[in-house]
């Protein structure tokens, strides 16, 4: 099913009154403007039009990226660490917040970032999605040849090829900072969009009349981040303190 054919499956068969999805934000207008009794929320999208069965949420990663990049630039033993990303766009504000917090820890820090591949929206749903994005084998390849050539930390941000950078890390005995979805004794540090914290929020302000067009999460307000025993003490007491002052 196609984006459209899904949201109308969505309110013709279902009845539902709350659609949330990861959709073009032009999109999700335009049904909002169709069908007024439904709320549609739009995840990592933000509204100036002002219609009230339209909500806009996103996740400012920014902070998250600056404290998971300040452990990553006082952890590595090399000075030099990498990103693997799916393409330029998507966790933009991640990748530029652990570049800014790994060179404030470490002024000697070099930062490597290849991609996987290009994800595009098409009708508001991923559709133009290249092979690449989902090849586990070239992402352990590509984690590989960063591990190889002196880092020893990577920023996975591979999303669904992500398994492959985490088996490169434990085949290698190198580090990875991921998904807290993603498990491994060699993930340092992770961190998460707490979608579930967002929904509750959106639907009691709902219940309560109070529905806004926009909510903005931050960390420790719907973006968390782990940190592994792994880290020392001294950098997990910094990264508390820089985390108290955003």
């Amino acid at each position: 099913l196609t984006f459209n054919e899904r949201i109308n499956y969505a309110i013709d068969k279902v009845k539902a009154s709350l659609i949330v999805a990861y959709a073009s934000s032009k999109e999700m207008k335009m049904f909002a403007e169709n069908y007024k009794d439904v709320i549609f929320i739009t995840l990592g999208a933000t509204y100036e039009d002002e219609l009230d069965n339209l909500v806009g949420v996103k996740y400012d990663m920014y902070n998250a990226g600056y404290l998971l990049g300040y452990l990553a630039g006082s952890s590595t033993s090399t000075n030099n660490l990498g990103i693997i990303g799916t393409d330029e766009e998507t966790n933009s504000e991640l990748i530029s917040g652990f570049s800014d917090g790994a060179l404030q820890a470490n002024d000697s820090v070099i930062i490597t970032v290849d991609y996987m591949g290009k994800e595009t929206y098409n009708n508001g749903y991923y559709q133009n999605k290249s092979e690449d994005v989902e090849d586990t084998e070239l992402a352990r390849s590509k984690a590989y040849s960063m591990y190889s050539n002196g880092i020893d930390i990577i920023l996975d941000l591979a999303n669904n090829s992500s398994e492959g950078i985490i088996k490169s890390a434990e085949e290698n005995d190198k580090y990875v900072i991921s998904d807290c979805m993603n498990k491994s004794d060699n993930i340092l540090a992770c961190f998460e969009r707490d979608i579930t914290y967002g929904l509750n929020l959106i639907v009691k302000d709902y219940n309560n009349k109070n529905l806004k067009n926009n909510y903005n999460f931050d960390i420790n307000n719907g973006v968390n981040i782990t940190i592994n025993d792994k880290i020392s003490d001294e950098v997990k007491d910094k990264i508390q303190e820089l985390e108290s002052e955003m």
